[in-house]
């Protein structure tokens, strides 16, 4: 029996420290070097965007079919484009629905698939790679190849996407608008101290796979820690560029929804204050889920979405 109580105080310490370390972990702060560096490098012409674009497709290899990025243009002259960013877990395939209607009233609509989505066979575990500089990447190529178009430029994403588009709007005033759809900022309904713990911890420590969300064809089974710590970390990034300079966008409009408590309502109406942008509410009365455009999800109601979203993409009065 000594020998046994032996270890259990050996085990009790090692855990005593492991806990120790982690709670010093949790104090460290990311890094955000970088994050508000923006290089752009617009393309010239439709041609060059179109070529651009083609070679994207071809460079994704072992993607869903579905998952692809895709270019949409109307049959006549486009009023503008309309950069449709899918969600964290996801893939252009959730926007398929919005930007065929937005293609019927007249715009060109560009899909990228975001870094390390649309895998086939992918988990959340396959995002592990994703870092804040990807975004910051990606959101600076999303944009150099659609201005090859020459038409205004509105960009409109929801969740990890809605991160990017509010990173393009303080960054690139090459752009018109943007629209952020429940930004993923930190976990709602608990203190912003405890998302940065998290933050702060889960991107260093191993990451740990958990399910979340509804289960379709084009989306990740769930998430994992370590690349949702990180995509927190980028939107703390955004909060504080907001506070060092306004936006380069004309207009930035933030979209909340009301009954959604995922992610931190909190932190979206702090970023909105400081970039002064216009913020609409999808009401709590409507019983939304997460994801208010796959039309796909359970408990979408994309009739009385969509024509908030349209109209806010047209900058007409919702």
């Amino acid at each position: 029996m000594a020998g046994v109580r032996r270890v259990l105080r050996w085990l009790g310490i090692a855990l005593a420290l492991l806990v120790a370390v982690g709670v010093v972990i949790a104090f460290i702060p990311l890094s955000r070097d970088g994050l508000d560096a923006s290089t752009p490098a617009p393309l010239a012409n439709a041609a060059a965007t179109r070529a651009a674009i083609a070679a994207q497709v071809a460079s994704e290899r072992d993607i869903k079919p579905q998952c692809h990025s895709r270019l949409l243009e109307p049959t006549r002259a486009p009023r503008g484009v309309i950069v449709l960013l899918h969600g964290l877990g996801t893939c252009p395939a959730q926007m398929q629905a919005l930007a065929a209607l937005l293609v019927s009233d007249g715009y060109a609509v560009y899909v990228p698939l975001l870094p390390h989505h649309g895998e086939v066979g992918g988990t959340g575990s396959t995002l592990n790679g994703l870092t804040e500089q990807d975004y910051r990447r990606f959101g600076d190529r999303t944009v150099d190849v659609v201005r090859g178009l020459g038409v205004p430029v509105t960009v409109l994403g929801i969740s990890a996407g809605a991160d990017v588009a509010t990173w393009i709007g303080l960054h690139r005033k090459d752009v018109d608008s943007t629209i952020s759809v429940s930004p993923v900022l930190g976990f709602g309904r608990v203190p912003a101290f405890a998302t940065t713990g998290f933050m702060n911890l889960f991107a260093r420590a191993p990451s740990i796979a958990f399910g979340y969300g509804t289960k379709l064809p084009h989306r990740y089974g769930g998430l994992a820690t370590q690349p949702l710590a990180k995509t927190f970390n980028f939107g703390r990034a955004l909060i504080d560029a907001a506070g060092d300079h306004r936006p380069a966008a004309r207009r930035t409009v933030l979209v909340l929804n009301e009954h959604d408590h995922s992610s931190s309502s909190d932190l979206a109406l702090k970023l909105a204050g400081r970039m002064q942008s216009t913020v609409q509410a999808l009401p709590a009365a409507l019983k939304l889920p997460a994801d208010v455009i796959d039309p796909l999800q359970p408990g979408a109601k994309v009739e009385d979405v969509y024509p908030l979203l349209v109209a806010l993409a047209e900058d007409a009065p919702p």
